[in-house]
């Protein structure tokens, strides 16, 4: 089993619900940059090449697959990190909207 962790690159839509495209999105329009809880959640965004490169060597490798097998950038950022990042790239000198963490329910979680 692989899990793919967040992955970017060309020919996405800022309405597919990611997260680099959402502040994409939301600094293009002038709208504040909405970050939940204190933006100190980390990601470790990988770049679509980058993935693809490393999903064909794992299934060309001849190693035991009896575990799961993590996918993305070896260095975490942090949701702040990324908004300021965005920000500074846009230039529209957008402001940052800070929400309350959701709260997952045990009955509602992701599966995993």
């Amino acid at each position: 089993m692989v899990r793919v962790f967040d992955t970017c690159g060309p020919r996405r839509t800022v309405s597919d619900g990611r997260v680099v495209l959402n502040f994409i999105g939301q600094a293009l329009s002038g709208a504040p940059l909405t970050i939940y809880g204190d933006g100190g959640q980390r990601r470790f965004f990988c770049f679509i090449t980058d993935m693809v490169e490393g999903l064909v060597r794992l299934m060309a490798s001849a190693g035991d697959m009896a575990r799961a097998c993590n996918r993305g950038n070896p260095r975490a950022c942090t949701v702040l990190e990324l908004v300021e990042v965005i920000s500074a790239a846009v230039g529209t000198g957008t402001r940052i909207l800070q929400g309350p963490q959701p709260q997952w329910r045990s009955d509602s979680a992701p599966a995993g």
